[in-house]
């Protein structure tokens, strides 16, 4: 399904791997699964880097980051040449910028939330959207009323962006295997707080105008 990726959550990539070997394959009620391709995610794991060709993009082309989270990244990035991989810092196109990326995936939420929501009213003794709507959080009961305001011609519209999105990230694996890249533009925050306004002097909007896994949210990588 665009936009959703369901799967564990471990406090070790190779417990995810571990998780990913038992589920991967194909599942008959499932539309969106895949044929087992007999990847073994474990082993995966235990492959040396050496040899591998590393891309590096410091921001996606488009995304505002902090010094401190740069000079984090790029010292992680340092340790892949003690494995003998080769390193390559590349400029990349997203073909959209961070606006419209974000804006496309807000509108993904807004359908999402308000969709979801509804569904609770008849599955469920609460009404989300109607007499229950004080108990929402301020900020997501006011991204959820937005979402009966978008068309279906509009919301469909973002599948074109997604696509320039997967043609661009996957571009750059037609060269490189792997892509390193910051998945956050700041250092974490206290969770109560509105979250930062700008990024070296780029004002930003403060939810979500400071991650960057979004365009990987619509690839699907």
């Amino acid at each position: 399904k665009p936009y959703f990726h369901f799967g564990p959550i471990t406090r070790t990539v190779k417990d995810a791997a571990l998780m990913f070997d038992i589920m991967a394959g194909m599942d008959t009620r499932d539309p969106f699964s895949v044929p087992d391709d007999d990847s073994q995610y474990v082993a995966a794991t235990e492959r040396s880097a050496s040899g591998m060709k590393i891309a590096y993009s410091p921001d996606l082309g488009t995304y505002p980051v902090s010094r401190e989270v740069g000079a984090i990244i790029e010292s992680a990035v340092g340790a892949f040449e003690e494995t003998d991989a080769s390193i390559s810092e590349i400029s990349m196109d997203l073909n959209r910028s961070q606006q419209e990326i974000l804006d496309a995936f807000y509108q993904w939420a807004q359908v999402t939330w308000e969709t979801m929501l509804d569904g609770f009213s008849s599955a469920y003794d609460v009404d989300p959207l109607g007499e229950d709507k004080h108990k929402l959080n301020e900020k997501l009961r006011s991204i959820v009323f937005e979402g009966e305001t978008i068309e279906a011609t509009a919301y469909k519209k973002t599948d074109v962006l997604r696509t320039d999105v997967l043609d661009a990230v996957e571009s750059v694996f037609d060269e490189w295997d792997v892509l390193v890249t910051p998945t956050a533009a700041v250092p974490a925050f206290d969770y109560d707080t509105q979250g930062p306004t700008e990024i070296e002097g780029q004002p930003i909007e403060p939810a979500r105008g400071w991650v960057l896994t979004q365009p990987f949210n619509m690839s699907g990588h």
